[in-house]
């Protein structure tokens, strides 16, 4: 019985994973290339700490840090993630990108002051971030045809003051951003998300 036990609980771990790797895309399995070099591109976005206000007042003058400051890093991260491909890294085939978003997109609001001084509720940081990520991750698709996310949640954006190992992904705003993200570009075919429960 015991060693019927160990080999479901086996059973059920390669189940798990098989069911993980499925939602990879085909694309990104390794290919020859009979013209160019093809390569697939990967960059990852992570600890934006959106909507965190940090005044320079505060700080001795040396450091600033507000939405509008965060709309233009988040716009450059973009370009030139395309500039660094087309000028930098050019003669390459790309068969796509992969972009990772590795959590702690939103400030949060772990700590009693982040409530207070962020730039908005979480609620409204995610409904003005997740339009522009869109825009972003649409331009990936423009440039380089097929863009895969995959997506994890980090400890800035959970909704509780003391982490937590159930449901920890479902109760983070940055797993919700996931999934907003995959329900504005569910029409773009050229797009794929790979948004985890852990």
């Amino acid at each position: 019985e015991s060693e019927l036990l160990t080999v479901e609980r086996e059973l059920d771990l390669f189940r798990n994973l098989n069911a993980k790797l499925s939602s990879v895309p085909k694309w990104l399995s390794p290919k020859k290339s009979k013209t160019k070099q093809s390569a697939t591109v990967c960059t990852i976005l992570s600890d934006t700490h959106f909507d965190e206000v940090v005044k320079p007042e505060e700080m001795n003058d040396v450091n600033a840090y507000n939405r509008e400051i965060g709309v233009k890093r988040l716009n450059r991260y973009f370009e030139k993630t395309v500039v660094l491909t087309r000028d930098y890294l050019a003669g390459l085939d790309y068969d796509g990108i992969v972009l990772f978003l590795g959590g702690d997109i939103f400030s949060g609001d772990i700590h009693d002051e982040l409530t207070v001084t962020n730039e908005d509720t979480m609620l409204g940081s995610v409904l003005f971030w997740s339009e522009r990520l869109a825009s972003g991750i649409s331009m990936l698709a423009e440039e380089f045809g097929k863009v895969h996310v995959p997506c994890v949640v980090g400890n800035h954006a959970r909704r509780t003051s003391k982490p937590r190992h159930k449901l920890r992904a479902r109760d983070n705003f940055d797993w919700f951003l996931a999934h907003q993200l995959a329900l504005l570009l569910k029409s773009d075919n050229r797009v794929t998300f790979q948004i985890p429960e852990s």
